[in-house]
């Protein structure tokens, strides 16, 4: 199999979680037919329960915390993300010519 048609392989089976699964850990990613929101839901409500135990307030500034750092690191990886788009498209096209 020629480099060319490897790669298409692989860009046929590639998801947008798979990709980054294997960028963030280095493998691929767990089956998970659960919706976006019912992801992100699951380990914050754990999280929550947690910080219950030790801060009962409802507006606890625990939560409020993990939450700004939560946004604040998917902004940084979005923001890096697009930022190696042209590196990725570039290298992407040197191994298709």
């Amino acid at each position: 199999m020629d480099q060319r048609m490897y790669v298409d392989k692989i860009f046929e089976r590639a998801t947008i979680r798979g990709i980054a699964d294997y960028l963030l850990f280095g493998l691929g990613p767990d089956e998970d037919d659960r919706s976006y929101e019912e992801r992100l839901d699951e380990p914050y409500l754990r999280f929550e329960k947690a910080v219950e135990k030790y801060d009962k307030s409802k507006t606890s500034e625990l939560l409020d915390l993990c939450n700004e750092v939560s946004s604040e690191t998917a902004s940084v990886y979005i923001a890096y993300g697009a930022s190696q788009r042209p590196v990725l498209r570039s290298k992407t096209a040197e191994m298709r010519s």
